[in-house]
């Protein structure tokens, strides 16, 4: 019942942030109040992830470890955006957010399959490989590693 008040002093600060910055970002348009959100909600996090260290007794550390997999598929999904818009652009393309999300979901799905230990971490593995038991056997498959 304690964590409600220090909860709620960071969600202040969320709100503050996130409406302070939106309004003083606003002269930029809809990308300032963008920037001012992500900002926000960036500041949410790591406060939150400080509280659930404290409240559960885990180092900062830990959570950053097991966060690098994921950090590791997202920095490759934002690489494979990015030169898929640089290289639709150059073809004189307009831009094609669904092609270049469905080419970086596939390109991200494959490396998962491929290599899943290294893309997700021991754990996100392990969660696959749990998702992969309880699907039926065609559908199994299509998460099995390469041997």
């Amino acid at each position: 019942a304690g964590a409600i008040y220090a909860r709620a002093w960071r969600q202040a600060c969320y709100a503050v942030v996130a409406i302070g910055g939106a309004l003083s970002a606003s002269r930029w348009g809809l990308a300032g109040i963008a920037w001012a959100a992500t900002l926000a909600g960036a500041l949410d996090a790591v406060l939150m992830v400080q509280l659930c260290c404290r409240l559960g007794e885990v180092r900062v550390r830990d959570v950053a470890t097991a966060l690098v997999p994921g950090i590791r598929v997202a920095a490759l999904i934002a690489l494979l955006i990015w030169l898929l818009t640089l290289g639709w652009s150059a073809l004189g393309g307009s831009s094609a957010h669904l092609l270049v999300a469905c080419a970086a979901a596939a390109a991200a799905a494959i490396a998962m399959r491929v290599a899943p230990r290294a893309t997700l971490g021991a754990h996100g593995a392990e969660v696959l490989e749990d998702v992969a038991r309880v699907l039926p056997p065609s559908l199994a498959r299509l998460l099995a590693s390469p041997a």
